[in-house]
């Protein structure tokens, strides 16, 4: 998500990155713009001018829609089928991102972690995971399965 983000290099609104998670739900995760100046001087230039204020959760998109305040900017493969459910119920207060700025780009992946890197942040093998929001379905239906045998 945060990699979905820096498309959307100087936001005027919060920014809502929005991913299909399949189940009729949404991956999704906020951040909001950052406008201080302490922050501008202590950012690296490529490094965004927001912060995550709700982190990645997976949930109903009406659930989502309770969560956003105000005009959000919205951005995500997640638009492709949810997208009319929520322009429709936010209106004017959608901003919708342009469909060429949907995907992550392998660039801005390399821009985190090089700034996690000049941060001293440097994970080890170990520590190099990926992010499960929720179990994966096969993980679901193996629990079921094996509970009704």
């Amino acid at each position: 998500m945060d990699a979905l983000v820096r498309n959307v290099p100087f936001p005027s609104h919060p920014v809502c990155a929005v991913l299909d998670a399949g189940r009729g739900e949404v991956y999704a995760a906020l951040y909001r713009p950052v406008r201080t100046p302490a922050h501008r001087e202590r950012s690296h230039p490529a490094e965004p001018q927001v912060e995550k204020v709700i982190a990645e959760t997976v949930l109903l998109p009406e659930k989502l829609l309770s969560r956003l305040r105000g005009t959000t900017i919205l951005i995500g493969t997640g638009l492709e089928r949810h997208g009319e459910f929520i322009s429709k119920r936010l209106g004017d207060r959608a901003r919708i991102a342009p469909r060429t700025l949907w995907a992550p780009r392998g660039s801005a992946v390399a821009e985190l972690a090089r700034a996690r890197l000049r941060a001293g942040k440097r994970p080890t093998r170990g520590q190099l995971k990926p992010l499960y929001v929720r179990r994966p379905d096969a993980e679901e239906k193996w629990d079921q399965r094996k509970k009704h045998k």
